[in-house]
């Protein structure tokens, strides 16, 4: 009769071992169920959106962040992303503002703090707003050696490449190569047109000097043989000088 033991026996094992996988498999597919939630969650939801926008900010650059709109695009052979219009907390709107761009289906993963995703799907021109008054303040130095009287407009909205941060210099900027667009307004009346175009095109020379990489419209005025004040205008890109 010893028999009947040992098959009761190895009936019991049987059942605990398959329960216990049971278990394991249950616990598996909980997970799971739970990590498609939070992809869906960041990946299509609003608030999802909005979060991974913020954690994606404030791991880059370190400080707060505040978000003005959401916009949805799309960009090459139909890969749906969208963008955010943001300015660091408490910052000003007109000065500050800059744009996030983030595709949806970037690699997620999680961990105990929240979700973690693939910052290479990301970008931003938040750099651009940090190293504007430098990148102005280098153009003036320039200009003022041609012109008295001017008026700059810079805009620098580039998607920066994730190494570029709140530590990085404006050299860092200049080595990459990424673009200046400028609109420069010379306010002094020329007497002689060509002479005040020749000085643009050496002020272009100068750009290109000192490794800056600018394009965009310049704006003079200059008197013609009538005495008359004639308004003009001239694109100019370093690349062509």
């Amino acid at each position: 009769m010893p028999k009947p033991k040992l098959d009761k026996k190895l009936k019991i094992i049987l059942i605990s071992i398959f329960s216990l996988l049971l278990i394991v498999l249950i616990i598996l597919g909980a997970i799971k169920i739970s990590a498609y939630r939070k992809a869906y969650y960041y990946r299509y939801t609003d608030a999802g959106r909005r979060e991974k926008v913020l954690i994606y900010l404030e791991r880059k650059y370190e400080q707060e962040f505040e978000i003005l709109k959401m916009v949805d695009e799309t960009i090459a052979f139909s890969v749906p992303n969208y963008q955010a219009d943001c300015i660091p907390k408490g910052g000003n709107q007109e000065t500050e503002c800059f744009t996030v761009w983030i595709l949806p289906n970037g690699k997620l993963s999680f961990d105990s703090s929240g979700v973690v995703f693939d910052d290479r799907h990301a970008a931003d021109n938040y750099f651009g707003v940090l190293i504007k008054p430098e990148i102005e303040r280098l153009l003036r130095e320039i200009v003022s050696k041609y012109f008295d009287d001017t008026e700059i407009r810079i805009t620098l909205n580039s998607r920066y490449e994730y190494e570029l941060n709140e530590s990085s210099q404006y050299v860092d900027f200049i080595d990459r190569g990424y673009h200046i667009l400028t609109g420069i307004s010379i306010l002094n009346v020329a007497y002689n047109e060509e002479e005040t175009l020749r000085l643009i095109h050496e002020m272009y020379v100068d750009f290109k000097k000192s490794g800056l990489d600018v394009w965009g419209q310049v704006y003079y005025s200059y008197k013609n043989e009538e005495s008359q004040t004639v308004s003009s205008r001239i694109t100019m890109d370093t690349e062509k000088v």
